[in-house]
């Protein structure tokens, strides 16, 4: 593939450009904090997932709380507090401290003339560093779900992003994790897409061979999309 006939690179933000399991972020994680079963936590924020996506939920210290007390029904406030602020530090943390080579990577893209993009499925709650990240300059055009009530892989998230930019979608590249079918979405909006695996095949390599068919190319980590 030559990289030089695209106009625009668009980024997935979580697992692709920063990620809270490898950022070395201090402090444990909320089922720890909670003393419930990952699992069963997991399960109440995928059951809740789309409401916070979306931004339809204003009160997310409500909902954690909600989430919290449907597994463990006496839980007190201030553990679920502790718990709430260490998600936000950990968050913020992630995106004060990126990955290395997306910094390296996004500063060269924007060197050779591209317009950069990010589109993120995101809480309210897991954004709220965004401003203090490094990442933040790179980019032309920011879409978080959680602003615009659309989500990965609706077709309209990848169209909003696009007209933004004033590209049409075959001269976009789309770059991600393959989390949330974000890169079926992306190839079905027109465009070209990148599996970064390096995060994905530390966490969950289970998944990678449901995610390969959406991508166009696939590479290990960021610097390699230089090279294409």
């Amino acid at each position: 593939m030559d990289l030089t006939v695209y106009q625009v690179v668009i980024f997935d933000l979580f697992h692709t450009l920063t990620s809270i399991e490898t950022s070395a972020a201090p402090g444990r994680s909320s089922a720890e904090i909670l003393g419930v079963d990952q699992k069963a936590w997991l399960d109440q924020q995928r059951h809740n997932a789309d409401d916070m996506i979306r931004g339809r939920e204003p009160d997310e210290d409500g909902v954690f709380r909600k989430m919290a007390r449907a597994i463990k029904p006496d839980l007190a406030d201030d553990v679920i507090r502790e718990a709430i602020e260490n998600r936000r530090r950990k968050f913020q943390h992630a995106l004060e401290h990126p990955l290395l080579e997306a910094v390296e990577t996004l500063a060269r893209l924007k060197g050779s003339g591209k317009s950069l993009g990010l589109i993120s499925n995101a809480f309210p709650m897991d954004i709220a560093g965004w401003g203090r990240s490094p990442l933040k300059p790179f980019f032309d055009t920011v879409i978080f779900s959680c602003d615009v009530g659309l989500a990965k892989p609706e077709p309209a998230i990848y169209e909003l992003c696009l007209s933004s930019l004033r590209v049409r979608p075959a001269a976009a590249l789309f770059v991600g994790d393959g989390g949330a079918d974000e890169l079926k979405g992306a190839r079905e909006a027109g465009m070209t897409t990148v599996l970064v695996t390096r995060i994905r095949a530390m966490l969950w390599p289970d998944s990678l061979p449901g995610i390969r068919p959406d991508a166009d190319h696939e590479i290990t980590d960021l610097h390699e999309l230089l090279d294409l």
